[in-house]
């Protein structure tokens, strides 16, 4: 029998780590920001990752397409790299960190959400390096992925990604690595 691919595992496990509709619903409170949330290990209630998607705020917002919850588990899924393909998501950080352009981005990246965050008690004060790999990265990385004029979630089709990709801030080792991951994905 063929051993399970990396695109196989990838989709298998985000179904199978996809929040039931009323496990959703109980971890976004009416006003909520957040339009997903992944929740790995110790954060998970059942310490194996779960992925919500905040429907309620979906479903409210006009600009919302038919497929946002495939997106959002694609994009969400993202946080589950680290897990699927140890290797290919430590390739992916070393990979965007030296590349000056890349990692100008994240540095901007990262004192902004500290700047923004200061006033905030008992906000949790991530160190650059933990910014990056459990955040920032895969934000990065799946607005690269799903970026495109008729996404179903509004930030993936307005992510500016042609621009970002001409003004450096993918560089071309990361854009490289995004673009084989993309091509995996069948995305």
């Amino acid at each position: 029998m063929a051993e399970e691919t990396f695109k196989d595992k990838f989709y298998k496990l985000i179904e199978e780590y996809k929040a039931t509709d009323e496990e959703s619903a109980a971890e976004f409170k009416e006003g909520d920001f957040r339009w997903g949330e992944t929740k790995l290990s110790e954060d998970s209630p059942t310490g194996k990752p779960k992925i919500y998607i905040n429907h309620k705020k979906f479903k409210n917002d006009p600009n919302t397409g038919k497929n946002y919850e495939r997106e959002m588990l694609i994009g969400e899924g993202i946080h589950l790299l680290k897990d699927i393909d140890p290797e290919r998501a430590d390739r992916l950080y070393k990979t965007a960190i030296s590349d000056p352009g890349v990692l100008r981005w994240l540095k901007d990246s990262y004192a902004q959400e500290v700047t923004n965050n200061n006033n905030i008690p008992n906000e949790q004060k991530r160190s650059f390096e933990n910014y990056v790999k459990v955040s920032r990265l895969d934000q990065i990385i799946g607005h690269y992925l799903l970026a495109n004029k008729n996404a179903s979630v509004s930030t993936n089709r307005q992510w500016p990604t042609q621009r970002l990709v001409e003004r450096g801030f993918y560089g071309t080792k990361f854009k490289d690595e995004l673009d084989k991951l993309k091509k995996e994905l069948d995305l």
